[in-house]
């Protein structure tokens, strides 16, 4: 994976858990199922197995840095290696909740909250 120094920001910033509240909740209560979407999403693994693998020291991080590295690359946002590593050692939830919510944007509600 080449470092992308050109490319687009993240669509959403990693501050911005609460953008998508239900991605938000799931990643606070389950971060094995957020885990496993990121890594299926990215190609590295099937979602179960990525789950799975969200238990296992080391092999964790390694997985998500090379998953969270893929997303970038199909995405085409700029980074680079050392970045996603500190991202997801001190930002862990946050990283989980923006690589999700790049891989699958909230879609619109079929139901409008304006009056008229």
């Amino acid at each position: 994976m080449a470092e992308i120094t050109d490319g687009k920001e993240w669509s959403n910033h990693l501050c911005g858990c609460f953008n998508n509240i239900n991605t938000c909740l799931q990643t606070f209560i389950v971060p094995c199922v957020t885990y496993g979407q990121n890594v299926e999403a990215s190609g590295e693994c099937h979602c179960i197995v990525g789950a799975l693998a969200a238990f296992v020291p080391i092999y964790n991080w390694i997985l998500w840095a090379k998953s969270r590295g893929k997303i970038r690359e199909m995405k085409g946002i700029r980074g680079d290696k050392t970045n996603d590593c500190l991202t997801i050692i001190f930002c862990g939830f946050c990283a989980l909740n923006q690589e999700n919510m790049e891989m699958f944007p909230a879609q619109p509600s079929s139901q409008s909250m304006a009056r008229d």
